[in-house]
């Protein structure tokens, strides 16, 4: 993407691509079909206008999450010489804000709303982002979900410690403080590939049920739930052992983001940390629900980090 051109080294021969085509040293790739990613990879160059920015930068980290990068806390130092053209390119338009653990301020309440298809965690016990960040995951195939129509909650600050001069390469750590509708749940494992989380807390809310279920079924208490849930994105396996196994008999919380066009709700699935204080959380999945019950709950200010 910072290239314009790429050189492919393969068996054979050298083979040449950039915007305007492709050639190599036989001269006979162009009666061929060579598929690559090239020109499908959109490019930071190009005219844009404002309106596409948002769409653009995630389009580049959802490539770049597929990656296997040899070390992980390479992950965002990777991205910086991308994230420093895309600031220069930008701002000429409208300035994207402060560059943010992966994210752009200008958009950041619409780029939490992420998740994984194939969830895994940093197990390297290097730090490298926060979790509120798709960096901090160690999973693959990043995908984003559109804005929500409102969003529900506010950001009290956001701050990031660098651990170098470049404030888009490694971070040291960094927090994310927020005022919104927090409300306890309780998850339990359905099967190898679907969890649910079901809120408790106030006991006068409703039995939601989230998970990823291909089809319909009935929960604890009996009740029909296919229309209460919609869907929930874990980021790790919460049942391998170790430091982050979190046993179902634990408290989680989901935090809600937004409403949708459809009057679904996103919300992020929450821990809360050990040794960092009362209102102090970890981000551990993504859920969206048809559920007016979250939003009806106090507000309460927090900290992700």
């Amino acid at each position: 993407m910072l290239s314009q051109r790429i050189i492919h080294f393969i068996e054979l021969e050298v083979v040449f691509e950039c915007n305007d085509g492709i050639d190599c040293e036989c001269g006979g790739v162009q009666a061929r079909t060579l598929h690559t990613s090239f020109q499908k990879t959109p490019s930071i160059f190009g005219p844009v206008n404002s309106q596409k920015q948002a769409t653009m930068w995630r389009a580049i980290v959802e490539d770049y999450s597929k990656l296997d990068l040899t070390y992980v806390r390479d992950r965002l130092p990777a991205l910086s010489g991308l994230a420093h053209a895309f600031e220069e390119r930008h701002s000429k338009l409208e300035s994207p804000g402060r560059y943010l653990a992966g994210l752009w301020e200008s958009t950041f309440k619409d780029d939490l709303a992420w998740f994984y298809h194939i969830p895994a965690r940093n197990q390297s016990g290097e730090y490298v982002a926060p979790t509120w960040s798709w960096a901090g995951s160690m999973a693959s195939k990043l995908a984003s979900s559109k804005p929500p129509e409102e969003h529900l909650f506010g950001i009290t600050s956001m701050n990031t410690e660098i651990d170098s001069a470049d404030e888009m390469r490694q971070l040291k750590s960094a927090t994310l403080c927020l005022h919104g509708h927090l409300v306890e749940v309780r998850w339990e494992r359905r099967n190898q590939f679907s969890y649910a989380t079901m809120i408790t807390h106030p006991p006068d809310l409703e039995l939601i049920t989230l998970g990823n279920l291909e089809e319909e079924e009935e929960s604890s208490t009996g009740a029909h739930c296919a229309s209460s849930f919609h869907d929930i994105h874990i980021d790790y396996d919460f049942g391998v052992p170790g430091p982050d196994c979190i046993p179902e008999e634990e408290t989680l919380y989901v935090f809600a983001l937004g409403i949708t066009y459809y009057k679904s709700m996103r919300c992020l699935v929450l821990r809360r940390t050990a040794n960092s204080g009362a209102n102090v959380f970890q981000r551990v999945g993504f859920a969206e629900m048809f559920c007016k019950l979250v939003q009806n709950t106090p507000t309460t200010d927090l900290t992700i980090i």
